[in-house]
């Protein structure tokens, strides 16, 4: 995944403030697996260690695909007990990794790990067939729920244009649109900071690895959609719009726009994210546009005397570990062994 690109890695590092830590398996001088994690500093309560943090970006090993099954499961096994003496070296109080889901080995990272908490979620994605003859028809009646065909056309009959940006002249459009849109659902919004280094540091203006649409009404932008691409995976990675033309469904026709072109460019999965269940209105937002659930694991080790983190209230956590994960709230104040 575009998660264990060095890229990706490195912006995130340069993001959170962290330190990088890339655990690499060789054969014969040969490179034949990876594990990217960065490490949190704290010297009030402990370091942590996440693979990987930041929105539960998926991390973990990952090893050559030609690895026979004894092999692969050998190199996981040891980049997964190194990943553990990392930590215990580097005094870490937790460390997580999040798996992806397309681990074809949650079991045996599960039994190698043998992690003292495990946070189970699900990401949302559409797949789409390899080869489609009819792009709009397989979105429309192959793919997507009837509210979904709604949405699209009531965007389409009230005139609203989507076009793909040619530069990021209107990212402050986006961005606060964003920033709105998270505020008022009491969510966490990705700052400019998060944006400045994804464009200006690592992806440039002109680049293949992402695409920004706007939805225009009457020449106002109502909505704004971000997407990455890495091999045949969209991520749904910003959508926003302007709270008064929420009813004109920008959203519906930017998403189906962005659907109609990653298919005609080879794409074949787009993965919307991970959602919680007790999201409800969420989750079915995701699943009428066609999206399964695929699931992964946050897998949790404590490492030492975890009291006075277990002790803090959630924002504080948060404020002192900010974009990591450390341990499941539930554990919180809770008497350790």
């Amino acid at each position: 995944m575009r998660a264990h690109t060095l890229r990706w890695t490195r912006l995130l590092q340069l993001f959170t403030v962290s330190e990088p830590f890339y655990l690499v398996a060789k054969s014969e001088e040969k490179i034949v697996g990876i594990l990217p994690s960065l490490m949190k500093k704290n010297t009030k309560h402990g370091n942590v260690l996440n693979s990987l943090p930041f929105f539960g970006t998926h991390g973990g090993p990952v090893v050559l695909p030609e690895l026979n099954e004894r092999e692969r499961l050998e190199v996981k096994e040891k980049l997964l007990l190194s990943f553990k003496e990392l930590a215990e070296e580097n005094n870490c109080v937790f460390s997580t990794i999040i798996t992806t889901p397309f681990e074809s080995d949650p079991d045996f990272i599960q039994k190698a790990l043998k992690p003292n908490f495990i946070d189970p979620r699900i990401t949302q994605m559409t797949v789409f067939p390899e080869k489609v003859a009819d792009v709009e028809n397989e979105i429309m009646f192959n793919t997507i729920e009837k509210r979904c065909r709604t949405a699209i056309r009531k965007a389409q009959k009230n005139d609203i244009k989507v076009e793909f940006a040619q530069d990021l002249s209107h990212l402050g459009e986006l961005f606060e649109m964003h920033k709105v849109g998270m505020e008022r659902k009491h969510g966490v919004y990705k700052p400019p900071r998060f944006f400045e280094i994804l464009f200006d540091a690592f992806y440039g203006s002109q680049n293949k690895d992402y695409k920004i649409l706007f939805a225009w009404k009457d020449n106002e932008i109502i909505g704004s959609l971000l997407l990455l691409y890495y091999k045949n995976i969209v991520d749904y990675f910003t959508p926003c719009f302007k709270l008064e033309y929420s009813s004109l469904q920008p959203v519906a026709l930017l998403i189906y726009e962005a659907m109609k072109d990653s298919l005609n460019n080879g794409y074949t999965i787009w993965n919307f994210g991970g959602t919680r269940k007790a999201l409800e209105g969420v989750y079915m937002f995701k699943r009428s546009w066609g999206a399964k659930d695929y699931p992964y694991q946050l897998l949790i080790n404590a490492y030492g005397d975890t009291s006075g983190i277990r002790n803090l209230q959630e924002e504080e956590i948060l404020s002192e570990y900010e974009w990591f994960y450390v341990l499941p709230f539930t554990e919180l104040r809770k008497e350790t062994e």
